[in-house]
């Protein structure tokens, strides 16, 4: 598959010409890069969910989304996500978004919505699943800041279960 089975031809050569000048010019992260690859993109007939540091979303708007790298460590971090996705131990797969296809600067994950509540049970939870993603040998740099804090917008409820929904920080030990 590729992005012309998610994407029109129009929007789809966008994208892939956006990841062909992220990779040439090497962008660094800063602000005015968002407002770049939101400019870029503004023509795109998706609705966007969200722009971080290094990457943009998009709804597919058939319960996936489209994640396109906007920085030239983007391209990294959804690297790194399909890697720990196909790599990850069943257990704690099931603890990640399911990754359903990908190419270069780009992939296309799970659009899980339901939020998940902040209670004193969750923390303990969540505590609970950092200390298995880092017991198999994974950092969960997304799941968790610097100084432990959980990072919940990170994090979202798939049938009652907490599942991670951005991972490309995660790294192995």
């Amino acid at each position: 598959m590729s992005l012309f089975d998610y994407l029109d031809v129009e929007d789809a050569l966008l994208v892939e010409a956006w990841i062909q000048e992220v990779e040439t010019e090497k962008y660094p992260l800063r602000k005015s890069l968002k407002e770049k690859a939101r400019e870029r993109f503004n023509d795109i007939k998706l609705k966007e969910l969200g722009c971080g540091k290094k990457r943009i979303v998009f709804d597919l708007d058939n319960g996936w989304v489209l994640k396109i790298a906007i920085a030239f460590n983007g391209i990294n971090n959804n690297q790194r996500e399909v890697e720990m996705y196909q790599s990850a131990p069943p257990r704690l797969q099931k603890r990640l978004a399911k990754i359903k296809e990908f190419g270069h600067g780009w992939l296309v994950m799970q659009r899980i919505t339901k939020p998940v509540p902040k209670k004193k049970g969750i923390k303990a939870e969540i505590k609970k699943i950092i200390k298995q993603f880092e017991r198999s040998g994974i950092i969960p740099g997304d799941l968790i800041s610097p100084k432990r804090r959980i990072r919940w917008p990170n994090i979202r409820l798939r049938k009652g279960r907490i599942v991670v929904i951005d991972y490309g920080n995660f790294k192995w030990k």
